[in-house]
């Protein structure tokens, strides 16, 4: 029977109902016009939805890498780090461009379009800011390039990534009111079908029950595989049982599967993708801390939220004494591992609420969030006597001691450039004096202004 099965749906019921020529041409008509639409819901799911969704995502990805190597480049000290992220820049720009390429092809309706044209503004309006940014940082304007980074250029990308969000749920739109057609069109043809099959048991019971049966089995497959698609189970698997339409409509469907499928895992691999590197941008490799870039952010909402509850931050600044004479002895190696457990014993120190960073190769920052200055010497003399107990790394015992700078905001300084500057005084007094830690006086914090 696999040869019947093979036959067209219109064949099928020619050789059925031969004498019923008009019920017949009426009803294979039909049927084939609906089962024409559900292939062609397939197709423009397939040819028209996804590739937009995948080239809005490819848009997404470079417009995130543009931005990190823009926040590296600000950040960077060095002119041949500044060169290595202008070249880095270059290049996602040229991806960018040849992915709103890419979409702008498959633009195929006017809200889409005006949505295309809002996100293209508010990247023009980015991408003004950030030359900006770029001619600052190449004059070693540091403060104003960081200040125009966090403010002008941060709400320029938040409005032009708003306007890709917007378009990215245009494009989803579309695929689900075309899986919901489909959908639709299933029950149609399905409900059409049945009709005919009872008109013909007079004349054809036989055949006619063959013949349902086989229809029936197959649109039941393909409706169910439709609607768990659209409930979002992609691990539909869809089997073509023979080269008619519904054979042709279960290999498309199960292409659309697959193709949604990898659409999804490449969102997530993307998405795991941008979040590594932004911990790569932020934190320190060796001790797993966060870096400087994290501190300044940190320590700007931390004052923000500070201002509004009328509340103090404290600063930290910390830096080993003898760090340098352990490295020289034992090797870098050693020294690496120092400061590992370091970092460990300073985390253990304070409190959850705090933030420990490394900031240089011996140094590290605290920032207190809540605490006034006896709260503030109470941390510093927790450090301290947690790193009056000696290291053991590899076989060796080693000592080394802490100098403490304090600072506090907004008493010593109104950002953390100047918290650090006041700090860093305070620190080298409490080095030359030797007595462990150092508060910020109103003389250190004039030199710091």
């Amino acid at each position: 029977m696999q040869w019947f099965y093979n036959l067209k749906i219109l064949t099928k019921l020619t050789l059925a109902f031969l004498f019923m020529l008009g019920l017949s041409g009426f009803v294979g008509i039909y049927a084939l016009e609906h089962l024409g639409k559900v292939k062609y819901v397939s197709t423009e799911i397939e040819l028209d939805w996804l590739p937009s969704i995948v080239a809005s995502a490819n848009i997404n990805n470079h417009i995130n890498q543009f931005r990190i190597a823009e926040v590296q480049h600000v950040l960077s000290a060095s002119e041949e780090d500044m060169r290595s992220y202008e070249r880095e820049l270059d290049g996602q720009l040229k991806k960018i461009n040849a992915a709103q390429h890419d979409y702008k092809r498959l633009i195929s309706a006017q809200e889409e379009e005006k949505l295309y044209q809002n996100f293209i503004q508010a990247w023009d309006a980015y991408l003004k800011v950030h030359q900006q940014i770029i001619v600052l940082s190449l004059v070693n304007k540091d403060a104003e390039a960081q200040a125009l980074l966090r403010g002008e250029s941060q709400q320029r990308f938040d409005e032009m990534m708003g306007q890709l969000d917007k378009l990215v749920a245009l494009n989803v739109k579309g695929g689900v009111e075309a899986s919901r057609r489909g959908d639709h069109l299933y029950a149609s043809a399905q409900a059409l079908i049945a009709v005919a099959l009872a008109a013909s048991l007079l004349l054809g019971l036989t055949l006619a029950i063959v013949i349902s049966t086989y229809i029936s089995r197959r649109l039941k497959v393909l409706d169910g595989a439709a609607r768990r698609m659209a409930a979002g189970d992609l691990d539909v698997e869809i089997a073509a049982t023979g080269r008619d339409e519904l054979g042709s409509l279960a290999i498309n469907l199960q292409r659309a599967v697959e193709n949604t499928r990898a659409m999804v895992n490449k969102l997530r691999e993307v998405r795991k993708e941008t979040v590594s590197l932004e911990y790569q941008a932020t934190h320190d490799p060796l001790t797993k801390l966060p870096n400087r870039v994290f501190l300044n952010t940190q320590a700007g909402q931390l004052m923000q939220a500070s201002q509004r509850k009328h509340d103090i931050v404290g600063l930290l600044l910390m830096d080993l004494d003898s760090f340098k004479e352990i490295n020289d002895l034992h090797g870098h190696q050693v020294g690496d591992l120092l400061l590992e457990q370091v970092a460990e014993r300073l985390l253990k120190a304070l409190r959850e609420s705090d933030t420990v960073a490394r900031v240089g190769g011996d140094e590290f920052v605290a920032l207190l969030p809540g605490i006034d200055l006896e709260g503030a010497i109470r941390c510093a003399e927790k450090i301290l006597k947690a790193l009056e107990v000696k290291f053991v790394i590899t076989g060796l015992i080693l000592k080394t001691n802490i100098s403490i700078g304090i600072s506090l905001w907004p008493e010593h300084g109104a950002d953390v450039a100047t918290l650090m500057r006041c700090a860093d005084r305070s620190m080298y007094k409490a080095k030359q004096t030797r007595c462990g830690y150092w508060v910020c006086t109103s003389e250190e914090q004039e030199k710091s202004h």
